[in-house]
């Protein structure tokens, strides 16, 4: 069958041209040119903007299918029927940046990881943001690997046992480790001075204190030179990338930090569409006065001034030209965080083609970030981009025009650099493990009219203020205070509760609901004077909803509360498909467990993780264990991994489920009870504690169960 009669069996009888737009329509589009429908519907999948036939392939690959562009599209419509399984979460590691192909999120990388060192020269390197290079390996500044690693006979002496003589030029701690079950990699000093000698084994990296810098001399004692040296605190293992994969994890024995993803809703209100970003940092970025003199040359600049109430500044000779801010004057007050950073820059003179692109640096010089270049000639280009720093202080910019020539012109204006708040998240992904707030509506009150005899006063005086149509909270005491509505809640019924509040007394709120704990990620905790979203999710104690502040205050103080909403939260329904390599086998594990997946950041309440003495494959929703059993895995073999919960079709709701296949063999867990959460708390989190090698190709989290 010709895929034409597959869409017209699959989508009805008319012509396939109608039945198309209907159908792109139905997924996302709102256009009635086909053209322009399927280009639209391609995107509203959450593809990356592309032409179309790309946007198709990076569709049909993320549902699963697999060949030739023809023949995945053979199987959508004819084995499919042009079912759109609805993804909350697509990671795939073969491009760059690292980031969620739904939320379009970067994933977040923590320095403070540890920084390479190249095994070659010994130098350190930079505090730069790890990324992809095009051969799909891990980079790190200049540096090739994240994680150094030494694979070749190059620079070694022997023929196993190797012995390698590398130069440490700063002092601190480090970390040995090795890829070779049976190994032992050890380090004594050279001419460097250590606090003792290490030795490593696979999943066991040993470390040591230089206090000294010098050489250092590492022997394997097998005939693979596998061995991985990297200045960290923390116990990093060793891992190689592999092209167009990203080898994980960065996460280390003793730390909760690594490669994660931020997962807490966004705010109320909003459409769930990208960051939120904080107040302006950047003085006078529109120029409205001439600070010419707080930018200083870089290379090759001249007559830097403010010229109707742009930046301009005139290239000398040399192919690149640059300026830079000096210090804090144009922007301070940075805290370690995600920030925007944009700009518009023209070329005012010059012959057409010429490239323009800034850098922004952190205080102490370390590179946070450099634009794509833009060729402009006359018309202002807008470059963006979002940078993360670990350091307090300020913020350098530079601004750059290369293949210039004397004389040519460039002009800068409307520079903007703003906090990205880290209520950014990925929404779809937070409901799919914790549930969506779609069920029945309990209490919906916008104080139109009203009700505030309808709410309970607790040690305050309660009033309606008609101006703002708010129910207002005057405090009796210096203690907690706030009203509560009673009789309203069922108890174990997990809700979700939101509403809008100002105040004067500076605190958070810690009592939603009887029980005294606030939900799982509240926005904006803090009261203020200025009007602000709030949403809680609790599971009540009792029937009472409390929305009260704590701590010691002053009587007096105020709260005001406006369009709460009280709604029942659904279990949780999805599916996470995981593409999974080891780097070891299931017997070279100690007797422990190691953590693939987990959404709160604790190794032993993970969303996925495996136990290497019982080769089990398991999953925790922090009440029922699930095992797929004797799971005997072997290095370098790709295995799938699904973790389903939701609507079992024979079992009934709340139900879950793991399952394993390498292709050929598949081992399933018994279907569980799912009790409807996986409690997922502010990340969602790669190999936490895991100190073995492992490969992660892809991860994909569906809104609904895929393989029941």
């Amino acid at each position: 069958m010709q895929i034409n009669d597959c869409i017209v069996d699959a989508l009805g009888s008319s012509h396939i041209n109608d039945l198309l737009v209907a159908y792109f329509q139905s997924q996302g589009a709102s256009s009635n040119n086909i053209n322009d429908a399927e280009r639209e519907f391609l995107i509203a999948q959450g593809m990356t903007v592309a032409a179309n036939n790309a946007m198709w392939y990076e569709l049909l690959y993320s549902l699963g299918y697999s060949g030739s562009l023809t023949d995945m599209w053979k199987d959508f419509w004819c084995i499919s029927g042009g079912a759109v399984a609805e993804l909350a979460f697509y990671a795939t590691f073969a491009s760059e940046p690292i980031s969620d192909k739904i939320s379009k999120q970067a994933m977040i990388t923590i320095l403070e990881s540890g920084r390479p060192i190249d095994m070659n020269s010994g130098v350190l390197a930079g505090e730069d943001e790890p990324a992809l290079s095009v051969l799909g390996l891990l980079t790190y500044g200049a540096y090739t690997n994240l994680i150094t690693y030494s694979e070749d006979t190059l620079n070694w002496t022997g023929s196993g046992p190797w012995t390698q003589s590398v130069n440490l030029s700063s002092t601190g701690t480090y970390t040995i480790s090795t890829g070779v079950a049976g190994a032992t990699v050890t380090v004594v000093a050279g001419t460097a001075a250590i606090d003792a000698s290490a030795s490593a084994t696979l999943g066991s990296p040993d470390q040591f204190v230089v206090t000294g810098t010098g050489t250092v001399i590492i022997e394997t004692d097998v005939a693979e030179p596998k061995a991985q040296l990297t200045e960290t605190p923390y116990r990093m293992p060793y891992v190689k990338t592999e092209a167009s994969v990203v080898s994980v994890p960065l996460n280390y024995s003793d730390s909760d930090e690594g490669y994660k993803w931020q997962i807490p809703p966004d705010e109320i209100g909003s459409l769930y569409t990208g960051a939120v970003v904080g107040e302006e940092l950047a003085i006078n970025g529109d120029f409205d006065i001439d600070n010419s003199s707080d930018y200083v040359n870089v290379s090759n600049a001249t007559n830097i001034s403010v010229i109707d109430n742009e930046l301009v500044f005139t290239a000398e000779a040399g192919s690149t030209t640059s300026i830079r801010t000096i210090g804090s004057v144009v922007v301070s007050g940075i805290t370690p965080g995600t920030y925007r950073f944009s700009v518009s820059m023209r070329q005012k003179t010059g012959a057409v083609g010429k490239n323009l692109y800034t850098k922004v640096y952190s205080t102490s010089l370390a590179l946070l970030g450099i634009s794509s270049s833009k060729a402009s000639l006359n018309t202002f280009q807008t470059i963006e981009q979002d940078v993360v720093t670990t350091e307090s202080g300020t913020m350098l910019l530079y601004f750059y025009g290369s293949a210039l020539v004397a004389g040519d012109v460039i002009a800068i204006d409307d520079i903007s650099v703003k906090e990205v708040s880290r209520n950014m998240g990925l929404p779809l992904l937070f409901d799919a493990l914790d549930g969506e707030a779609d069920g029945v509506v309990i209490l919906e009150d916008d104080f139109s009219t009203d009700t505030s005899s309808d709410y309970f006063a607790g040690s305050c005086t309660l009033s309606y203020n008609a101006i703002e149509e708010a129910l207002k909270a005057i405090s009796d005491t210096t203690g907690q205070f706030g009203p509560a509505y009673l009789s309203l809640l069922t108890e174990g019924v997990y809700v979700e509760v939101s509403f809008r509040a100002r105040g004067d007394r500076a605190l958070s709120f810690n009592s939603i609901g009887d029980s005294g704990a606030i939900g799982v990620n509240p926005q904006n905790p803090v009261l203020s004077l200025e009007w602000q979203d709030y949403v809680f999710r609790i599971t009540p104690s009792s029937t009472t909803l409390r929305i009260y502040l704590d701590g010691t205050g002053s009587i007096g103080d105020t709260l005001e509360l406006d369009d709460i909403l009280v709604k029942e939260i659904s279990h949780a329904e999805g599916e996470m498909q995981v593409e999974w390599t080891p780097g070891f086998a299931y017997d070279d594990l100690a007797a422990n467990d190691v953590s693939i997946l987990t959404c709160d950041e604790t190794g032993a309440s993970s969303l996925l993780f495996h136990n290497g003495l019982d080769a089990d494959m398991e999953s925790y929703d922090n009440t029922t264990v699930m095992s797929a059993l004797n799971v005997e895995w072997v290095s370098g073999t790709k295995y799938t991994i699904k973790v389903i919960w939701g609507t079992h079709p024979t079992e009934g709701a709340n139900k879950m489920q793991i399952i394993v296949t390498d292709g050929t063999t598949t081992w399933e867990s018994a279907v569980a009870n799912f009790d409807g959460s996986f409690d997922p708390e502010d990340y969602f989190s790669i190999a936490w504690g895991n100190i073995y090698p492992q490969t992660i190709k892809s991860i994909k989290v569906y809104k609904e169960p895929q393989s029941w």
